[in-house]
């Protein structure tokens, strides 16, 4: 009974980790749906870290620096970057 108990114990312990580490970074249209969270997610990283977690931008912008993306549900947010080259903010717009 203890062995089956501690092979038990062992599961529980097993899943519940692989559980915490599934949860990984949400996808393109999760993240553009979601300022507050891309904001979070992309803030003061490089433009090619930036591409790494949303791919190819939609388009860029004309005298700043900064790209538009857009998700499948036609919403835009605008990444601006810095003279350093590091994300300083992240706007909605509409198109």
């Amino acid at each position: 009974m203890k062995r089956k108990n501690t092979f038990l114990i062992t599961i529980l312990v097993i899943a519940i980790l692989w559980l915490c580490g599934c949860k990984g970074t949400p996808d393109r249209d999760t993240l553009i749906g979601n300022v507050k969270m891309l904001d979070s997610e992309v803030r003061d990283k490089t433009e090619e870290e930036v591409h790494d977690i949303l791919g190819e931008p939609s388009g860029n912008l004309s005298g700043f620096w900064g790209e538009i993306y857009t998700n499948s549900e036609n919403k835009s947010v605008v990444i601006y970057y810095d003279s350093d080259g590091k994300v300083e903010r992240v706007d909605e717009i509409s198109m």
